[in-house]
């Protein structure tokens, strides 16, 4: 658990993983300079229970980064990272854990049920994408998630993505991620979270224009110089990270050109960046027996996508 002024939420969650029907071996919590009272209820139960370990940080770190540490310093072989302002069902570890007693998988994900500050709830069910989807955006969230540890090495390669991008592509690009299809946590949603955007509510500027008027809208915003660092950033940690992988699966070598030529957000990249695009769309197990005119408005998807997608993202990054 990875814990920043937390205090409010943080006992429901530790009560809630102390009363699993499969108990843990290790409740490792490290906290991330907490202004609060967090500390100080964790080292409340720390002293009432003897397999929770917590760990302060010296400086604030940021919940990706804290994260990751923790994973690093876990003793067990298995590790489900925990969000502090959850709630998990009581069978939730239980559960996961038989998924690894064969060697078939290195990571599993649950269902979640979100819980709004209002009271209301909303099943979720995530689905693994295939990596042509996934790596665009990740749609499984970190809470969900259970992994070995021999695979806590994927942090240290190049590329600073979130973790739980990072566990969802490797286990799109090896296969060894499955799900476990049960509600596995209450997932908190509130004002405050460290995993909430601002671009979630921000405007949808030009939802409303035609596809051909966003392409020819992103080619003037590019041709003007109008980039977004961090859209560049976000894209060229997608192309480090795939590229520690493209000697031992070739195939992803095209995934890491395609996020190579949309980091560089120039009119010539992204007529790349779609090129590579349709060679990926053609190369999709189901493409052959699909008809013609499916085959044709998936290759144009293929060559407008980055051009809209650029656009969409571009005017979002400018209300964050």
């Amino acid at each position: 658990m990875a814990t920043y002024n937390g205090a409010e939420f943080i006992p429901a969650q530790l009560d809630s993983i102390l009363n699993q029907t499969l108990p843990p071996d290790e409740i490792l919590v490290v906290d991330d300079v907490s202004q609060d009272e967090t500390w100080s209820v964790l080292q409340d139960y720390a002293s009432r229970y003897p397999m929770i370990r917590i760990i302060r940080n010296e400086k604030n770190m940021g919940a990706y980064a804290n994260f990751k540490q923790a994973f690093k310093l876990a003793k067990g072989d298995l590790i489900a990272p925990s969000d502090q302002d959850d709630i998990w069902m009581p069978e939730k570890l239980e559960r996961m854990k038989k998924v690894f007693e064969s060697n078939e998988y290195d990571i599993a994900y649950t269902s979640d049920r979100i819980l709004y500050e209002d009271g209301s709830m909303e099943d979720r069910k995530p689905i693994l994408l295939p990596l042509h989807q996934l790596v665009w955006g990740n749609n499984i969230t970190g809470h969900t998630m259970m992994f070995r540890k021999e695979i806590v090495y994927l942090f240290d390669l190049p590329g600073k993505l979130a973790f739980d991008f990072i566990l969802s592509l490797y286990g799109a690009i090896t296969g060894r991620m499955t799900m476990v299809d049960f509600i596995g946590s209450l997932w908190r949603r509130h004002e405050g979270v460290a995993t909430v955007s601002v671009s979630i509510n921000a405007p949808k500027i030009g939802k409303e224009k035609r596809k051909i008027g966003k392409i020819w809208g992103a080619i003037l915003l590019l041709s003007r110089g109008k980039r977004s660092a961090p859209i560049t950033q976000s894209f060229k940690y997608r192309y480090e990270f795939l590229s520690s992988f493209v000697d031992s699966q070739p195939l992803v070598r095209r995934y890491a050109t395609l996020m190579y030529h949309f980091s560089r957000q120039t009119v010539f990249s992204l007529f790349k960046a779609g090129m590579v695009n349709m060679q990926i769309h053609a190369s999709q197990p189901d493409f052959e027996r699909q008809s013609f005119v499916t085959i044709i408005r998936k290759m144009m998807f293929a060559f407008e996508l980055p051009f809209v997608r650029w656009y969409d993202n571009h005017i979002e990054k400018a209300f964050d």
